[in-house]
């Protein structure tokens, strides 16, 4: 009985869960379009202190760099090669 409750609760949130969901290739062209605007945001920033390695963009826009010295500063060059070597698709 158990089984069959929980089917019964479960199906509808099945059928609703992954309603609203695009196209993919409009989700991986927002994606990439998002991300573009950004590293090009870090590359602006970061050029004005080279000895700081950029972390995060704040909710305001705002650079947060980090030394080299915290776990996170090979992200920022890791970001840079994945943005010249990502796929040049005209679909995406």
């Amino acid at each position: 009985m158990k089984q069959f409750v929980f089917l019964i609760c479960f199906f509808p949130f099945l059928l609703f869960a992954f309603r609203g969901y695009k196209d993919d290739s409009v989700f991986i062209k927002e994606n990439f379009t998002y991300a573009d605007e950004q590293i090009k945001l870090m590359i602006k920033d970061a050029s004005k202190n080279r000895l700081a390695f950029p972390r995060t963009i704040t909710k305001n826009g705002k650079l947060v760099t980090t030394s080299m010295y915290d776990w996170t500063p090979g992200f920022f060059p890791g970001n840079l090669w994945l943005y010249v070597v990502k796929p040049k698709c005209t679909s995406c």
